[in-house]
């Protein structure tokens, strides 16, 4: 996980702490964008560094069907997921 940005590390860090489970991929390519973190069969997290746009990744993978949730650096990120259990 060294080679990861932090707030992907950070997040990953903070769902093994909750009893989490790894996500299915890390980076994956959907629809031409490239979600930082990914679950079956079609949740994503996205944990954009300070300055990252992800707004239209964001909106292409909601009009895909897909669900998905954004923690930016300064999320609490158990607050941010608590609502969720795909990830458990």
């Amino acid at each position: 996980m060294g080679s990861l940005p932090p707030a992907m590390t950070r997040v990953i860090a903070m769902i093994r702490s909750l009893g989490g489970r790894e996500p299915d991929h890390i980076l994956p390519e959907v629809i031409g964008h490239r979600p930082h973190l990914a679950y079956h069969p079609s949740f994503f997290i996205l944990c954009p560094r300070v300055g990252e746009a992800v707004a239209e990744m964001c909106a292409d993978l909601e009009d895909a069907g897909c669900a998905v949730i954004v923690i930016h650096p300064e999320d609490d990120v158990a607050t941010a997921l608590a609502t969720y259990s795909f990830w458990r």
